[in-house]
């Protein structure tokens, strides 16, 4: 039988845990290692060869320097209220348990420190508690919350912490070493080492805005809000899920880069919400059939399907069928990449945006709008009528699923349009790179 597998948030709820045997993944990495060095393996009562010695006592630094601004995150939910869920399930009433590190000291020198945190640990929370590594425990008030980014920043008034050093996430690569701080299970202060096992990872559907650091790194409920950091000690991204193999851990740990994270924090630092800039134009990341008929070499870039009228796309310029290869001077990978940088531009930006147009290179200049002045209102509709066909899920088009997916509403009110909510991976629907979201233009 196939084994059914889902993501979950890896925040953990005030239900009884059940404890299971697992395989010491660690100890299995340093036989590895022994046995690939030039030192044959340390028996019982030897010292490990230096290189592991010095590797042992560099995960040991890193957590001593790391953990003093770790922090457990304690959410207390209403009773009945079923709308704390975050955007990744249903919600128990009671307390939810994450993790959160300190970002950043405020500036007054009045000890007021800001800490990241998971959207998911703290919405909808009625009183939120953060608990130090020393035992000290604070009421924390809720600076800011990006659900699209599942980025949230909570403020407490405490002596003696200091932010985390952050690291380059751009930089990071597979195979490189990564270390989970955090609190899973409500296991205070534990530590889990992996590697980074896949970057870039979008289109997974968790939140609006994707680009996951993937990692082997031990991540259970709890760790959500907590940070992955480098050998460096610094944070390169931030735990937000974990995948589960029919409800047990299956080895794949999700981390928000901190190159994302950083400049979601920064607003929400300094102005309690997020502004996103707004193009007018929807897009879908390229197949190896469509690399072919636009000429390109590879897979790379995000072809615009649709232009809104009247948006800044439109007065650019920008055409159903262009390619874009390069936003602001960077290499756009897919189409998740292309949505995740115009998501961190400063509306009002005038931006260079490079496309390929009838296998010809063009460059054209955009200025961005502001994403709230554009953003469709919801209407209350009746329930959708779903339709399952080849692993996906299709729909016509509501004025909610218009703003969750963030499709254009004149789809919606012309009522004439299709959308994919979800695929199945593995399907045929996936295999052909069907995503949720897209709209249904022909068959």
């Amino acid at each position: 039988m196939p084994v059914k597998t889902r993501i979950e948030p890896a925040r953990q709820r005030s239900t009884p845990s059940t404890y299971r045997p697992c395989r010491n993944q660690m100890g299995a990495w340093l036989s590895l290692l022994l046995a690939l060095g030039s030192a044959p393996p340390a028996l019982a009562g030897q010292a490990l060869s230096p290189d592991l010695g010095r590797l042992e006592d560099g995960f040991s630094l890193i957590y001593r320097t790391v953990s003093p601004s770790v922090v457990e995150v304690l959410s207390e939910t209403l009773p009945g209220d079923s709308t704390a869920q975050g955007t990744h399930g249903s919600a128990a009433p009671g307390t939810n348990r994450g993790s959160g590190f300190v970002f950043a000291s405020s500036p007054a020198g009045d000890d007021r420190q800001f800490i990241l945190t998971s959207h998911h640990v703290i919405d909808q929370a009625r009183r939120v508690t953060v608990r130090l590594a020393d035992g000290r425990e604070f009421n924390a008030n809720i600076t800011g919350s990006d659900a699209k980014t599942d980025v949230a920043i909570i403020d407490i008034v405490a002596p003696g912490l200091k932010p985390l050093p952050l690291g380059d996430s751009d930089a990071v690569q597979i195979g490189h070493w990564v270390l989970a701080v955090g609190n899973p299970f409500g296991l205070r202060q534990s530590l889990s080492v992996g590697v980074v096992s896949g970057t870039g990872r979008t289109n997974i559907g968790i939140n609006n805005y994707e680009d996951y650091i993937q990692t082997d790194a031990a991540v259970s409920p709890g760790n959500s809000g907590g940070p992955l950091v480098n050998l460096r000690g610094e944070t390169v991204g931030m735990i937000s899920a974990v995948l589960t193999d029919n409800g047990g851990p299956a080895g794949a740990g999700f981390a928000i880069p901190i190159n994302l994270v950083r400049p979601v924090a920064d607003q929400l630092v300094a102005q309690g919400r997020v502004d996103r800039a707004y193009l007018g134009v929807f897009l879908q990341s390229l197949t190896g059939p469509l690399a072919r008929a636009f000429g390109v070499d590879d897979t790379s870039g995000a072809l615009i399907t649709e232009v809104a009228p009247g948006s800044p796309a439109d007065v650019a310029g920008l055409r159903v069928g262009d390619l874009i290869v390069r936003y602001r001077g960077k290499p756009v990978r897919d189409a998740g990449s292309f949505i995740n940088d115009l998501s961190l531009t400063v509306p009002e930006s005038e931006v260079a945006i490079d496309i390929v147009r009838n296998a010809r290179p063009e460059t054209l200049t955009v200025t961005v709008a502001a994403r709230r002045a554009h953003e469709p209102i919801a209407a209350i509709s009746s329930p959708t009528p779903a339709v399952r066909l080849l692993g996906m899920t299709v729909s016509p088009v509501t004025q909610t699923l218009a703003t969750q997916f963030g499709v254009s509403s004149r789809r919606a009110e012309a009522g004439d349009s299709l959308i994919i909510t979800a695929v199945e991976p593995g399907s045929a629907a996936a295999r052909s790179g069907l995503e949720p979201g897209s709209i249904i233009l022909q068959i």
